[in-house]
């Protein structure tokens, strides 16, 4: 399979709405959640506020929502000038773990419109609808919950499909779920922002459509996904 680095790609948009018109019934569009359908950088900007509130610090007194990466370790080393210290990282990045993953800080996350559009766009079309992400099984009623505050109050639990536990690697987890549910429906399009997951699947069910949402986290050059991805316009 060829591969680019760019993350350029054919219009998502209308890929979508080509797809979403065609695929033979019963069909499923297949969802991911973090930094797809959810901006989860408040969360790490929350965490941040917070370790320097707990330290009286001013450490990251100057980062703002752009700043933000996917995580506390690649946002703190990216905080500059000057860089942070060493043991500042180190300590931020387990700090960041506890907070990011607090299920309470959910409800920070921001919901991105354009992507939560193509959810009901689907159900408009009669396609049926899943949610599949790298969140574990203890965050599955808040992601529920979530997607019903987002304004899809018709989610229901089954819906939603989160790993089991961390001891399961994110993409082939993925892959492994949307071959099940190939085997009952027609897999409309996998929608997300995650370039290693999306390659990961393309590799294994070359017959699965993905569309790629355009993330500034995402690294063309580590994760490349196919040639002639279709892309949908950066969400941040």
């Amino acid at each position: 399979m060829s591969e680019e680095t760019t993350g350029l790609g054919p219009d998502g948009a209308a890929f979508l709405a080509a797809r979403l018109g065609a695929v033979a019934q019963p069909a499923l569009a297949v969802f991911d959640l973090d930094n797809t359908l959810f901006d989860t950088r408040p969360r790490t900007l929350s965490a941040a506020r917070d370790f320097d509130a707990a330290r009286g610090t001013r450490w990251f007194e100057a980062l703002t929502l752009p700043d933000v990466r996917r995580d506390g370790l690649t946002t703190a080393r990216a905080l500059a000038p000057p860089p942070l210290p060493d043991d500042v990282i180190e300590a931020f990045d387990l700090a960041w773990r506890a907070a990011f993953w607090d299920a309470r800080r959910f409800a920070l996350d921001a919901p991105i419109a354009a992507v939560l559009a193509w959810v009901e766009r689907a159900r408009e079309a009669g396609v049926g609808v899943r949610f599949l992400t790298g969140r574990t099984a203890p965050y599955h009623e808040v992601s529920v919950r979530q997607l019903h505050e987002a304004g899809l109050g018709w989610v229901a639990a089954s819906d939603v499909v989160c790993k089991p536990d961390l001891s399961r690697r994110t993409a082939p987890f993925k892959a492994e779920v949307l071959r099940e549910l190939a085997a009952e429906a027609a897999i409309a399009c996998y929608v997300s922002e995650g370039r290693r997951d999306i390659g990961h699947i393309q590799r294994e069910l070359p017959g699965v459509a993905c569309v790629l949402v355009g993330c500034s986290f995402e690294d063309p050059a580590r994760d490349p996904v196919a040639a002639g991805t279709p892309l949908l316009p950066p969400v941040f």
